[in-house]
């Protein structure tokens, strides 16, 4: 391409010579008629210089008009008229018209012959694209017939929308280009050839499924419905819509004719429309008016709906699943046969009804369009023009027919061309186009496998038997599509496989894990016959499947096969040594033989090395900071680094907590990498360091750094488990404020996140707002939903909506399981663990601890020791949760040797493992024992929480260990930081009172830095009732018949202070007050587990089938009791009455009952374990302390506080509980 010179707009190169018009060829003389073609003397303009951007060359030429139009030029030392479109240029804009026009090669398609840049005066950057010159736009040819009163010959409107049709299926087919603005106006036409040419390509783009597309695109009046409707994520079937409008309006032709048929259709407003276009000659009016024409969208959806009907809301889902607003006025669709002239040949209404429909997926393609009927006069053998003229070519196909069926190309190329264009079907061609069509089939896709089974149906219905490459591409799709068998089938018909096929089968089975299979197909395969490809798919079936030691082995077996290793070779068994190297010698060696073989620069080899190295830093086995100085190193003299390259490097000082290097080496990034920024973000947020995640996220923004999902992800997480609400929610909605369109996984995983930063931070309901609200849904949705309602106490919503889940994951069984169990709905937990063991769900260790939990809350024994012989079995015995579950288990059922033995063989022990030893301990009464397990847990730096000073202190409060609580309390603020919170409070409170310290308690009281609630009053009053302290007891129950009025155990506690000093006017009073205010006292009831059956009773029971066995056998054991000194402790009698009816009123309270069916019904030498829901009496305490020393047994009863173990007539509490 020499100098380009500049000519007026749309001027022919010469002047055409005059001769006399023919009406069946009005073309000629077009461009003559154009008010704009006044001259015919070439302008001339300042010549600019402008880089090439093809060869680096200076080119000179004249460049004029406005930006973003076509201006015709000529090549001055060629002679060659050209057009230039000149496009301003902008940084954040990529020059995807000229990068798309480099793809595309068409006879229907305008050709790029040239670009090169220029600047104007104001240092403005144009980008210039030198394009063949066409002298016509369809638009202009419209304009004319119109403005002569004529209607287009209809070969003319056949010839057109063919080649549009042919031009759409190229683009859409081989570059997978949607045009996005086909209207008369882009439609170039050569009058003397009637060639029809796509062209400005400003809007196009290549259409990726799920990625989303903005909706405002393609011109008025040629706009697809569902972009009216808002659809982002559309495909090249748009394109079909606008090529249907612009065959309406060439078949519409004759204003007038279009106007008389359609008044009653188009109303009112059209009428207007008509006269506003009129010229002002007051001839015929030069009316180009659209099929579907409107000033707004609004306006355009109003006229398709006049014509098309009112879509159905299975319509409207089609073209836009997101759309919800369904109403519309209900009008019928207007007959295709009436929209048109009378004349109309019922071809063109079909092919107009097939591309003008709502549904984008019934809509035909552009191919199916060029081989409808209407065009069948093109294909006739003797096809001329009106003027004699041949066509021009419209059969010489590319790449366009791959993949297309037989029967599409019978009908599409007539037999006359079939030998010229090669398409004749002999079975060469035949083996080729089925060959072509498998080509197309893309991996995992459910369409491609249709395709490729359709094919495979095909060729054996019409005989054709398939060999070598097809045969191969078969077994390829059938294995991306996951259908083993079919493939395998195939493979075992093959005489004598190809390294192909056996490699293709080789990496299907490695991909789902099948290495059996696949190192079979491999061992059989000749020695002779393997070759790089084949060893790389099996080394890396064992990398994938974390079998690095066989990768190496079979690496070592290659090379001494003679078999050189490739790039993909090196990387792929990299990868499966990272999983296994553990020491610096190792990496060292491995290094050694990547520089050996020569083939260490490959970018991806260098960064499965430096894995290698992060991986093995992260091991106990080496010096971290050794090997992350190595990969460091070798980092610093990579030739070329990727986001990869950054990224590792970055998550191994992360991993290694050397979190200052990796912002170090962040900083010293001269590409701003988002992938390496997150990595950065997620590392902060992975050590608790949420400030500098959140710096790290503002400087993101400052910086101009595309945030994507993972990065909001990571801040809203860090924000989550940090309770930074306000700050979580200034992200949210920073989100909405930004990403107006986001696509689908964007908005999931963002959404997902934000319902656990609102559930997390207690806004549960906003949580379950944006759940409603999301337009899509997956597994982890309804999971943060239920783990917000469970983490709440929620337990009813929870259950409501568990049923309503459409799917359950073993995570969703076990977090249900789990909130069953810890919110004392034990039975229903063990229920639901066996329903889900029913529906094939096999239970994880979380599951385990959750059931087990369960069998703790119920004090079911044999089921929480049958559920931890199923977890030795199924591999769990060394999970850490399932560890801390059992240890708490046989603790609360009253086993705690088993639990202690637990604790002592854990592998690994962490402060929850602690926390619940020394729990065991405090609630069994070793006060003492706890005790020095603390300050065993403080040796082996583990530091206390929240949790384990309440657990320190109910251990002192239930021992009586007032100097010990006071030094713990104490230490809480001074050397661990934590300041005390009212449980805290409430236990050393509880611990004063115990112990008879009323003045410190209350001291302790007055001093607290919040208000007292309903906690600290309770262990107030339950001190008082213990030591009879009446007027301090009486304002403890005044403040909590204030804070709680409905909690019954308040009633209870001051009426047995005033029973105990013999008040019982006041005792009826308290009483009177419960029924007046509607409260009702929890009932006491004791429970046994005899063979695997659990035994309820109630005080003064009479529903047990064996209670009166149990009562007959309760007065024998008390004659025996009596002998040895028992007296029944009437003052626990918490009514008035006479003192032979206190003793039998005692007589029959639930402990004393569950005891004795114990006693009755367990073998000799068993240990009785009773379970009470409140605190066991004072009378009860003393009688089953002379029971234990009548029988002889060890009894074990749990109450609402604590155990007490009792054994030859005492007590393991030593009287204080």
């Amino acid at each position: 391409m020499g100098s380009l010179a500049l000519g007026p707009k749309h001027q022919q190169a010469e002047a055409q010579p005059q001769r006399q018009q023919d009406h069946n060829e009005p073309l000629n003389h077009v461009t003559r008629r154009a008010p704009d073609m006044d001259s015919d003397k070439e302008m001339s303009a300042p010549v600019i210089e402008g880089n090439d951007a093809v060869t680096g060359h200076i080119i000179s030429t004249t460049i004029g008009g406005k930006n973003g139009e076509p201006k015709r030029a000529k090549c001055i030392e060629t002679g060659e008229t050209v057009a230039i479109k000149k496009v301003l240029q902008d940084r954040r804009y990529k020059n995807r018209e000229l990068q798309l026009m480099r793809l595309m090669d068409h006879p229907n398609v305008v050709s790029l012959k040239h670009c090169f840049f220029s600047t104007t005066s104001k240092d403005e950057l144009f980008l210039n694209l030198v394009m063949e010159y066409v002298p016509e736009t369809m638009y202009r040819v419209l304009k004319h017939y119109s403005s002569m009163n004529q209607r287009m010959p209809l070969i003319y409107v056949k010839l057109y929308t063919y080649q549009i049709f042919r031009g759409l299926a190229y683009i859409h087919a081989v570059p997978g280009v949607c045009h996005r603005d086909v209207k008369p106006q882009n439609l170039l036409v050569d009058p003397l050839t009637h060639q029809v040419k796509l062209c400005d390509f400003g809007s196009a783009k290549v259409l990726v499924k799920g990625e989303a597309n903005i909706s405002y695109i393609c011109s008025r009046y040629y706009r697809a419905p569902e972009l009216i409707f808002g659809a982002t994520e559309y495909t090249t079937s748009i394109d079909i819509w606008s090529a249907g409008c612009v065959l309406a309006e060439l078949l519409l032709g004759q204003v007038i004719d279009f106007f008389v048929n359609n008044i009653l259709v188009l109303g009112l407003s059209f009428l207007v429309r008509l006269y506003l276009v009129f010229d002002s000659s007051k001839e015929f009016p030069a009316l180009l008016q659209p099929l579907f024409p409107g000033e707004n969208a609004v306006d355009q959806l109003v006229e398709i709906i006049k014509v098309l009907g009112t879509p159905t809301r299975e319509e409207i889902r089609c073209m836009n699943p997101n759309y919800t607003d369904f109403r519309f006025p209900q009008i019928k669709a207007h007959p295709w046969h009436k929209v048109f002239h009378k004349r109309m040949p019922p071809e063109a209404i079909d092919l107009a009804s097939r591309l003008l429909q709502y549904s984008p997926s019934l809509r035909c393609t552009a191919l199916e369009a060029c081989t409808h009927p209407f065009f069948d006069e093109l294909r006739e053998p003797n096809g001329r023009l009106p003027n004699g003229r041949p066509l021009p070519p419209l059969f010489n196909f590319k790449q366009e027919l791959s993949g297309a069926s037989p029967e599409l190309i019978n009908r599409l190329i007539p037999e006359h061309m079939r030998q010229q264009t090669g398409l004749g079907f002999p079975h060469p061609v035949v083996a080729h186009r089925y060959a072509a069509q498998l080509q197309l089939c893309c991996p995992q896709s459910p369409v491609s496998y249709s395709i490729a089974r359709t094919t495979h149906a095909h060729m054996i219905a019409s005989g054709f038997k398939p060999r070598g490459h097809i045969l191969n591409r078969l077994i390829d799709v059938y294995c991306k599509s996951s259908n083993f068998s079919y493939a395998h089938q195939l493979f075992d018909q093959i005489p004598k496989p190809d390294i192909v096929a056996r490699t293709t089968l080789i990496t299907a089975y490695s991909a789902i894990g099948n290495l059996t299979l696949a190192r079979k197909i491999f061992n059989e395969t000749p020695l002779s016959m393997r070759d790089t490809v084949c060893y790389n798919a099996m080394i890396t079936g064992y990398s994938r499947n974390n079998d690095g030691y066989a990768s190496i082995r079979l690496f070592c077996e290659m090379r001494q096969g003679g078999f050189r290793p490739d790039d993909f070779t090196y990387t792929t068994v990299l990868s499966g040594a990272a999983q296994i190297v553990d020491v610096e010698k190792q990496c060292q060696q491995l290094h050694c033989g990547v520089v050996k073989s020569g083939t260490g620069f490959a970018t991806s080899v260098w960064n499965a090395l430096l894995s290698v190295y992060v991986r093995c830093a992260s091991s106990p086995l080496v010096s971290s900071s050794s090997l992350m100085g190595e990969a460091r190193n070798l980092f610093n003299e990579m030739p070329e680094r990727d986001e990869l390259s950054w990224t590792t490097m970055i998550t191994g000082y992360v991993r290694n907590e050397d979190l200052h290097a990796a912002r170090e080496l962040l900083d010293g990034m001269d590409e701003r990498m988002e992938v390496v920024w997150n990595a950065m973000i997620s590392g902060y947020a992975h050590h608790n360091s949420f400030q500098e995640a959140l710096l790290l996220f503002r400087k993101m923004r400052l910086l101009g750094i595309h945030q994507d999902e993972f990065t909001y992800t990571s801040v809203i997480s860090t924000c989550a488990n940090n309770g930074l609400f306000q700050l979580g929610k200034q992200v949210h909605a920073y989100i909405l404020r930004t990403e107006a369109k986001p696509t689908v996984d964007f908005s999931l995983s963002v959404n997902n996140t934000l319902l656990t930063l609102y559930y997390k931070c207690g806004k549960l309901d906003e949580a379950r707002y944006i759940f409603n609200n999301m337009p899509v849904k997956d597994l982890v949705s309804w999971n943060a939903i239920l783990s917000g309602y469970v983490s709440a106490g929620r337990i009813q919503e929870a259950k409501s909506f568990f049923k309503e889940m459409p799917e359950r994951s073993i995570l969703t069984w076990t977090v249900m399981i789990s909130g069953l169990a810890q919110n004392g709905l034990g039975e229903e937990a063990m229920k639901l663990f066996n329903q889900m063991r029913l529906e094939g769900f096999e239970p994880c260790d979380y599951a385990f601890s959750g059931a087990i939990t369960s069998c703790a809350a119920l004090g079911a024994l044999e089921h929480g020791r049958q559920l931890h012989a199923q977890l030795i079995s199924l591999g769990f015995d060394s999970s850490l949760s399932a560890a801390n579950a059992l240890i708490t288990m046989y603790a609360r059922c009253g086993v705690f040797e088993d639990a202690n033995s637990v604790f002592l063989t854990m592998p690994y022990i962490d402060s929850v493992s602690w926390n619940a030893m020394i729990a065991a301990l405090a609630q069994h009464g070793h006060g003492v024992q706890a005790i020095e397990l603390f300050e065993k847990m403080l040796k082996a730096d583990i530091l206390p929480d929240r949790i384990t000073f309440l657990i320190i202190l109910s251990a002192c409060s239930h021992a009586g260990l007032v100097k010990e609580g006071r030094h713990y309390f104490s230490s809480m603020r001074v050397s661990y930081g934590i300041s005390p919170d009212e449980g805290h409070y409430a236990r050393m409170i509880d611990l004063l009172c115990r112990c008879g310290e009323f003045t410190e308690a209350k001291g302790l009281i007055e001093s607290m830095p919040f208000e007292p609630g309903a906690p600290i009053w309770e262990a107030l009053l339950a001190g008082c009732r213990t030591h009879g302290n009446m007027d301090l007891g009486i304002q403890a129950a005044e403040r909590l018949f204030e804070l709680v009025p409905q909690h019954d155990g308040t009633y209870i506690l001051l009426s047995n202070l005033y029973a105990a000093i013999g008040r019982w006017d006041d005792v009826a009073k308290v009483r009177q007050l419960m029924r007046d205010r509607g409260v009702k006292k929890e009932p006491g009831c004791s429970w046994i587990d005899v063979e695997n059956m659990v035994h309820v009773f109630l005080v003064g029971d009479t529903v047990h089938p064996e209670v009166q066995a149990v009562y007959k056998y309760l007065e024998q054991l008390g004659l025996e009791m009596r002998k040895l000194g028992y007296l029944p402790d009437t003052k626990f009698v918490l009514h008035d009455m006479e003192s032979e009816h206190k003793e039998y009123s005692l007589s029959t309270h639930s402990e004393k009952l569950a005891v004795a069916f114990g006693l009755m019904k367990l073998p000799l030498g068993a240990t009785i374990r009773v379970f009470k829901n409140l605190r066991i009496c004072g009378d009860c305490h003393t009688a089953i302390k002379f029971m234990s020393r009548v029988v002889g047994r060890d009894i074990i009863v749990r109450d609402a506080k604590r155990f007490h173990h009792f054994r030859n007539g005492e007590c393991s509490c030593g009287n204080f509980w």
